[in-house]
């Protein structure tokens, strides 16, 4: 289990939607993973990010291959007053097979972006990012910058990905794995 130092220059940080909270007290976050062998909606983990929003907590999805019109980073779907959910504007659901467009690249990527930004902004206490891994498998984001981003993520943000074929890297920052047979 990865265990997280709180730097002193955290201790003072103050969130952006909560300028009166300091992280240091905040509980330190986790990063979670479930696996899955076929791509799946992830029901159950946003179910946890609805969860975790009606109590008043902000939280954010990210669907990096499901698409849809008028959808994209610019146009976000707020749902309640803590859920922000974004998906790419790409008008079909996209896989491992799939031969993708420029267009539908650079909205990938623009959604890569946004969610680095979100990440670092303290705007969020969950962020659920589905199907990032197929980012990697593409060649569309290195894992690296993948493993640098998750790597420095505030203290106290909580992460989920889910996907299939998640990297082994990626799997050994986690403080949960839970793979998904069927």
């Amino acid at each position: 289990m990865a265990t997280q130092t709180i730097k002193p220059a955290n201790l003072t940080a103050k969130s952006r939607s909560n300028p009166n909270l300091s992280l240091a007290s905040i509980a330190p976050g986790s990063l979670q993973i479930f696996s899955t062998i076929q791509p799946s909606f992830p029901l159950a983990q946003i179910a946890q990010a609805l969860r975790v929003a009606s109590l008043g907590t902000p939280a954010l999805v990210v669907q990096f291959f499901q698409g849809g019109i008028n959808q994209g980073v610019e146009q976000p779907r707020i749902l309640g007053q803590n859920l922000t959910w974004v998906r790419s504007q790409i008008q079909r659901r996209l896989d491992q097979d799939s031969q993708l467009s420029p267009a539908e690249i650079d909205q990938i990527l623009s959604l890569w972006t946004f969610t680095k930004t979100a990440i670092a902004s303290l705007d969020y206490g969950l962020i659920l990012l589905d199907q990032l891994s197929l980012a990697i498998s593409l060649d569309l984001i290195p894992q690296t910058e993948i493993i640098q981003q998750l790597s420095d993520r505030p203290p106290a943000l909580d992460l989920i990905l889910t996907g299939t074929q998640i990297p082994i890297p990626l799997l050994e920052l986690a403080d949960q794995v839970t793979h998904r047979r069927n």
